[in-house]
């Protein structure tokens, strides 16, 4: 607008043509029409934008002998299983070797490998990963202090974890989240290291 009002005429492209029809409507006419221009222009621009961009394609495949793990995060999103091939290969296969049954608890008796993967499958389910976290699966709204009191944890994956871990004790799941004897805590251990490593399509 500025070079408009001294006689520059500006280079418009294609996607910005409606918002500078938007923007002049505040040099010609009242400040609520400004207001409502800029509104209308934003959104036509974002429009216009959103319709002309490329869509990449992942050119990650998914190799013949992968396990199920790899194939759980290729399910999630190609690049997922890229990263995580990439930057978390130890971690993969420790969650798929883990050996033995889980001793107590909900699940007791049942493989820890599985125990795992029902882990990693629900926090990638339910996309509760937040704050490069994924306590928000287990303490769902509650934070600090609260979620390790009796019974106020609320996370999407709260059962699946407690018979991961193989507890139910607030205190003692937040003291093992992440221990790598138990089914629940490999699995939340790989979750860390997609998180370090920036594997954000799988959250």
């Amino acid at each position: 607008m500025f070079y408009a009002l001294n006689g520059i005429k500006p280079r418009l492209n294609s996607l910005s043509r409606i918002a500078w029809t938007g923007l002049m409507l505040c040099a010609l006419a009242s400040l609520n029409a400004c207001k409502d221009g800029i509104k209308e222009a934003s959104k036509g621009d974002t429009v216009s934008a959103a319709a002309s961009a490329p869509i990449v394609k992942s050119t990650v495949a998914l190799p013949g002998g992968a396990n199920a793990i790899e194939k759980l995060l290729f399910s999630k999103a190609p690049d997922c299983y890229g990263c995580g091939a990439a930057k978390c290969a130890d971690a993969i296969k420790q969650v798929i070797e883990i050996p033995g049954n889980a001793a107590k608890g909900a699940a007791k008796a049942t493989a820890k490998s599985a125990l795992a993967q029902s882990t990693l499958s629900c926090v990638l389910d339910k996309r509760c990963v937040a704050n490069n976290a994924s306590l928000k699966c287990y303490c769902g709204d509650k934070t600090g202090l609260d979620c390790i009191s009796p019974d106020a944890a609320n996370g999407p994956c709260k059962s699946v974890i407690e018979s991961g871990l193989e507890l139910t004790d607030p205190t003692k799941i937040a003291m093992n989240y992440t221990k790598p004897e138990t089914g629940a805590g490999i699995a939340l251990g790989l979750v860390l290291c997609l998180i370090d490593n920036r594997c954000d399509a799988c959250f």
